[in-house]
């Protein structure tokens, strides 16, 4: 009988030490670029440097949604006169469609992020990079939509908010 509590207490014991390494753990994203020419990028939405992008309202059938145009726009002109560029995205928050919703209560919405004046390159967990290449005249901007959009195959989305944020970095090649 205590040959058998003895492995009981000893299974116990490793069951709740591998408990308690899982909440000791944790994951870190980093995120940088390399580049010959140093500047500041600020997020622009109507001409307006922002960094929180007002996506409206979408209906609970995906109708109303409107795509929001901003721009990722470099401040000085050794930036502003390259002519090739990658912009990288980084969230734990991306999904196959998208952008997911983070810490919003709505279900059944994602955030679709399209590269405008590059390839229109969709920006999902697969593809988090969009290449931008300019004229002689340079890349004045890095211009990209967001928009609410239904989950596919989701009949309706549940009410609620719709929260989610990404970093972004401009390496310029």
């Amino acid at each position: 009988m205590k040959k058998i509590s003895l492995a009981l207490m000893i299974i116990s014991a490793l069951s709740v030490s591998t408990a308690h390494a899982v909440v000791n753990g944790g994951e870190v994203h980093f995120i940088g670029s390399v580049s010959d020419v140093t500047c500041n990028i600020n997020p622009v939405v109507d001409g307006v440097k922002k960094d929180v992008i007002q996506l409206g309202v979408m209906g609970t059938d995906g109708s109303g949604s409107s795509a929001v145009t901003f721009s990722l726009v470099p401040d000085s002109a050794g930036c502003l006169a390259k002519t090739e560029a990658n912009v990288g995205w980084q969230s734990s928050q991306f999904s196959a469609e998208g952008l997911a919703n983070g810490s919003g209560t709505a279900t059944g919405a994602f955030i679709k992020l399209i590269a405008l004046n590059s390839d229109n390159t969709a920006i999902s967990a697969t593809t988090q990079n969009a290449t931008f290449s300019g004229t002689a005249g340079g890349i004045k901007s890095f211009d990209f939509t967001a928009q609410l959009q239904l989950i596919a195959g989701t009949a309706a989305a549940t009410p609620g908010s719709v929260l989610a944020s990404a970093a972004y970095t401009v390496a310029y090649l």
